[in-house]
């Protein structure tokens, strides 16, 4: 009996010490799952705060996937990816309106922004009048529309290129397309603002909406001048955009003269038309024709049942082919695929 006490008690303390392990072990798998669970919280809500940020700059009805192909014909109204300083877009109304002493001089952010400047007092999103693509320099500091935002609302507007009418030497207005060599992106001088829906305003599909203009100034002796008067503001390298973002030294940039690697050349007046979006819109336009003839002799071959004799069969032939090539306005397409960067 002594014995069987004996190992009884052993039995009962080896139990006892099994689950006090298998408690322990309990316990650390539940502080392991709250841990976890405590991690994965702070993980959400720390994106959820950079998503909330993201959001404030872009649109939330615009979707990134429209960025995904090449535009060659942009007008008023189209989204734009505008430089703004960190911070400007986020600031609360009123904030933003102190000068620049109220933003720190460092990073700038990309901001997607329609072209054509809607006031904030303006009852919905339409643009009414085209006189707001465009802010003239000389109006900069007076003008009730534009003096606030030059004060405050500053950004910078990145193209690939953009068209000018020639209105001086030429009776019919032909169209240039002004770029870099190599496609490299232009920077210019613009203002935006935001526009909030609210109580007074129309029916409107925006909760708010950012736009902007550009800045012009007249234009620089050269190639520039002898097209048209006026000239959009090109920002050429990283000091002139932080002067214009942070300090909106306009005086600097107007004594500028025009960039020396800014190219221009004719193009073709389909760009006049804005359902017209193709590649071929911003090649010069001895190239344009070119390839456009090169297509059109191809549909206006005759065959040899026609040279046979044939007049009839063949002028019907001829006429049909020819009404063909009113309508072809571009060439096949290249058979190495070159993609080309967003207007």
């Amino acid at each position: 009996q002594e014995v069987n006490q004996e190992v009884n008690q052993e039995v009962n303390q080896e139990v006892k010490q099994e689950g006090t392990e298998v408690k322990q072990e309990g316990v650390k798998q539940e502080l392991k799952q709250e841990v976890k669970q405590e991690v994965k919280q702070e993980v959400k809500e720390e994106l959820e705060v950079k998503q909330e940020g993201v959001k404030q700059d872009v649109p939330q009805h615009l979707s990134i996937t429209e960025y995904k192909y090449p535009s060659y014909n942009n007008g008023p109204c189209v989204f734009l990816p505008c430089l703004v300083p960190e911070g400007a877009t986020s600031k609360k109304e009123g904030e933003r309106i102190k000068g620049d002493s109220d933003i720190n001089e460092g990073d700038v952010i990309v901001s997607v922004m329609r072209w054509g400047l809607i006031p904030k007092y303006a009852r919905d999103t339409k643009l009414r009048d085209s006189k707001t693509i465009n802010a003239r320099d000389d109006r900069l500091a007076s003008s009730p529309l534009w003096k606030p935002l030059f004060k405050s609302n500053r950004c910078a507007v990145v193209i690939q290129g953009y068209f000018e009418w020639q209105t001086k030497q030429s009776a019919r207005k032909q169209p240039h397309y002004f770029h870099c060599p190599g496609d490299q992106p232009l920077v210019l001088a613009g203002l935006w603002e935001c526009w909030k829906n609210g109580p007074g305003k129309y029916n409107d599909p925006f909760e708010e909406l950012y736009s902007c203009t550009i800045v012009t100034r007249a234009a620089t002796k050269g190639v520039c001048c002898d097209i048209h008067e006026r000239m959009p503001v090109i920002l050429q390298d990283e000091k002139d955009l932080h002067a214009w973002l942070y300090h909106g030294k306009l005086d600097m940039l107007q004594s500028q003269e025009t960039p020396k690697n800014l190219g221009v050349h004719k193009v073709d007046f389909g760009v006049g038309n804005m359902k017209n979006n193709s590649a071929d819109l911003i090649i010069p336009l001895s190239e344009y024709q070119k390839k456009k003839g090169g297509i059109a002799s191809f549909f206006n071959k005759a065959s040899p049942k026609e040279k046979n004799g044939d007049e009839e069969q063949g002028n019907g032939k001829r006429k049909a082919e020819n009404e063909i090539s009113n309508f072809v306005s571009a060439p096949p397409p290249k058979r190495e695929r070159v993609e080309e960067p967003h207007q």
